[in-house]
């Protein structure tokens, strides 16, 4: 099995939340944009909550991930809230003036 691999699950005891774990990155944002864009579908004009506190590493497809989330949140009227973002895809959203797009 390989070490890159992304999981996106509900958060244990948290409703309306999911947690990503592993590894976001290029070989992984397809899998985790399938997952998470399907379950803002299913939560139109609710709200959910994505929580990153177990990803171990990210890079620019964690921001790629973050900003069409937020796009398909405003189609489907869904409130999509981020908890723990690392802070090297802060940083990121910062130099490309996407920061604004983080914090919803």
């Amino acid at each position: 099995m390989s070490d890159k691999n992304i999981s996106v699950s509900a958060a244990s005891g948290k409703d309306h939340c999911l947690e990503l774990a592993g590894v976001l990155d290029f070989d992984t944002v397809s899998a985790a944009l399938e997952q998470v864009g399907a379950e803002i579908e299913q939560r139109s004009g609710q709200s959910l909550t994505l929580d990153l506190t177990r990803l171990k590493h990210s890079n620019s497809a964690a921001l790629a991930l973050l900003v069409e989330c937020r796009a398909l949140a405003r189609q489907h009227a869904t409130k999509l809230l981020l908890t723990s973002v690392p802070a090297g895809v802060q940083q990121l959203a910062e130099v490309c003036e996407a920061d604004s797009l983080l914090a919803g």
